[in-house]
């Protein structure tokens, strides 16, 4: 069987476009995409999200805290609380500024109230959850007993109540989140 010459560039072209082209993915509709969630409730749009609040953690090893009182324009102070066991934790109050997804957390006082410095991280808020990096400053450790790391721990957002926020405890502190300056 025999081509002509018009059949081959025509095959020729065919061929070439069922994978030789470089396309660009069309991104246009991720934008609908992520306010459809919005919409349906399953996504908080980032100009909403909010930290004030509760986030708890429970396990066998104890329940780990984290609060939050304030807004975004002023900041927010912090305590947390991690829990490795009966007497191995992680126990500080900071402050944290949000910026969409985004917080800038430094811890600045230990569960006996003294000073401490250079423990300060970012980490992602989706608004339900927030968790810790998995790689903290040295200098975090200072806020930890021996065998206890902030590094990783996540908590769940449980109250958005303020007066939730206010009533947490610590071990050694009892108000976790610090009271207004």
């Amino acid at each position: 069987m025999r081509l002509s010459l018009a059949a081959v560039a025509l095959l020729s072209c065919m061929l070439a476009g069922c994978g030789g082209l470089d396309r660009q993915p069309d991104t246009k509709g991720q934008g609908n995409l992520e306010q459809a969630a919005i919409d349906a409730g399953l996504v908080v749009a980032e100009s909403e999200l909010d930290l004030q609040g509760l986030y708890e953690r429970q396990s066998g090893l104890g329940t780990d805290r984290f609060c939050a009182i304030g807004d975004r324009v002023s900041g927010y102070r912090i305590g947390v609380l991690a829990v490795f066991g009966r007497d191995s934790q992680c126990e500080a109050q900071g402050r944290a500024v949000q910026d969409g997804a985004r917080l800038a957390i430094t811890l600045d006082r230990d569960a006996n109230g003294k000073a401490v410095t250079g423990c300060a991280f970012e980490t992602g808020f989706d608004g339900t959850n927030i968790r810790l990096p998995g790689n903290v400053p040295n200098s975090c450790a200072k806020l930890c007993s021996d065998r206890a790391s902030l590094a990783g721990v996540s908590m769940v957002l449980t109250d958005t109540d303020l007066a939730a926020a206010q009533k947490a405890r610590g071990r050694a502190l009892k108000r976790l989140c610090p009271a207004a300056d």
